[in-house]
């Protein structure tokens, strides 16, 4: 019955896209500052929807019974809401998937937003509606049914780049846009709309005048969309040009480092566009902590979703470290293993540090390394899964702020005998940069049913080839979990 009444719904959200006015509920944009954070307030009462009329005019309504189904957010949303991300390839980034791989990429912004923000809210694969070099009326001809359908608290939207080369205009965009804007709003969620970005060098993706022209006025639009009720607007501009003055062909040019081909984001980008996104997220969502509480939250009969592997809290010394071609001294928590892999011309000390009462693993890592796809790992000794078990790994991360010469700081629970990988935070490429700024974080990877062999967890630290590295980054609490 509550299947039939949810595609019901579905049904009436899809006529109504043509006629019915925005909704939104109990906190809403008031503006976005220069800056791109947005300014957000929480309105009092907690039943008071503002619905906008054909006129576009305010009208406030007592009917927020009516939409408890709908999930509309008030205030708080529920902890660990789902969410669904929808755009082209700078979206579509954050999925590497292969036969034996699945991985949530650090260069797409949802998975740095889920680390920065401590998992607030989860995603799986279904929830990336994106596809590469889609214009904005193909997102509509894919995913518009997906978003409507989508029982997710949130979405995002970051598309228009693809439309002026496909001979679209900006009022058929923003046309566009204003569909897929409305078609969350609509199914109950609170949307996220990204100004689009700055694009392009001399080198590579730079634009005409005339295309200038359109990629400002979609930004300018974008940033009118704040008035709206649930809608908030993150405008990247002033930290993503590479230079504000200019006003010749080099206008829109991006900054360095923040793209890894001057139109997508990588590591480094995908953080900065998150890191304007977290207050946001940090505001609407309550905060929850999916880590092991100690050392004690291990499984069992009578906790069946306790760590499955030990020491997540990095007690003791007694762990193993496997000699490698680099220089690595220091201590290794009890039931742990680290490796240097492919790291001649580093210097790594590891020791366990004690921060505000918990302890961390540690590493200070300095030098060049001069072979390619080095990294250096820390995983639990290796456990075998029970078949039919959905697992997945978490654990807590820190990076120093300025860091050099780190491509990516990913986790990873492998299924070894079967080759299954399954990540969060990995690079898409071993050239991409890491952000230098300071990352205090949550990783989890995605979940996976298990076979029942022998499986591993490992939190890796990736480096650069032939950049020098500075780095200090602590880990904790990294455990495999059953979560069903």
């Amino acid at each position: 019955m509550l299947n039939k009444l949810r595609s019901a719904w579905a049904s009436v959200l899809m006529l109504s896209l043509l006629v019915a006015p925005d909704i939104g509920l109990a906190q809403r944009t008031v503006s976005s500052n220069i800056t791109g954070r947005p300014v957000v307030q929480q309105i009092t009462g907690n039943e008071l929807i503002d619905v906008r009329g054909a006129d576009g005019s305010p009208q406030v309504s007592r009917l927020g019974d009516a939409f408890n189904d709908l999930s509309v957010s008030r205030g708080l949303v529920q902890s660990n809401p789902r969410g669904i991300f929808v755009g082209d390839s700078r979206t579509a980034q954050t999925l590497l998937q292969t036969g034996v791989r699945l991985d949530f990429k650090n260069a797409g912004f949802p998975s740095a937003l889920r680390q920065l923000t401590k998992q607030r809210f989860n995603f799986g694969v279904d929830d990336v509606l994106a596809t590469s070099g889609f214009t904005t009326r193909q997102i509509i001809d894919t995913y518009l049914p997906s978003i409507i359908k989508s029982d997710a608290s949130f979405m995002t939207l970051l598309a228009g780049t693809n439309n002026w080369g496909a001979g679209i205009s900006l009022a058929q965009t923003t046309a566009d846009l204003d569909t897929l804007i409305k078609a969350g709003l609509n199914s109950g969620k609170w949307v996220v709309l990204v100004a689009e970005l700055p694009r392009g060098d001399a080198a590579a993706y730079r634009l005409t005048p005339q295309q200038m022209a359109f990629h400002t006025g979609l930004r300018r639009w974008c940033q009118q969309q704040a008035r709206r009720a649930n809608v908030v607007v993150i405008d990247a501009w002033p930290t993503w040009l590479a230079d504000p003055t200019a006003t010749d062909v080099a206008a829109l040019d991006v900054a360095a480092g923040l793209t890894f081909d001057k139109l997508h984001p990588g590591g480094m980008g995908g953080f900065r566009l998150a890191k304007l996104m977290q207050p946001v997220f940090e505001n609407r969502l309550a905060p929850i902590n999916i880590l092991p509480a100690s050392n004690f939250d291990t499984y069992s009969a009578d906790n069946p979703y306790g760590s499955l592997t030990p020491n997540p809290m990095m007690n003791g010394s007694g762990g193993n470290l496997v000699a490698t071609s680099s220089t690595v001294t220091g201590t290794i928590p009890a039931s742990y293993r680290a490796e240097c892999v492919n790291c001649a011309g580093l210097t790594v000390a590891l020791s366990v540090v004690t921060i505000n009462g918990e302890k961390w693993w540690q590493a200070a890592i300095t030098g060049t390394p001069t072979q390619a796809a080095g990294y250096l790992e820390l995983r639990h000794l290796t456990f075998t899964s029970t078949a039919g078990d959905l697992l997945d790994a978490v654990a807590a991360y820190q990076v120093d702020a300025g860091q050099t010469g780190l491509n990516a700081v990913s986790l990873f629970w492998i299924e070894n005998s079967v080759g299954q990988y399954y990540a969060d935070g990995g690079a898409l490429d071993p050239t991409y940069n890491f952000t230098p700024d300071a990352v205090d974080a949550v990783l989890r990877t995605p979940s996976h049913e298990a076979t029942g062999v022998a499986a591993q967890d490992s939190f890796r630290v990736s480096f650069l080839q032939n950049v020098a590295v500075g780095a200090t980054v602590r880990l904790r609490a990294l455990s495999v979990r059953k979560i069903r």
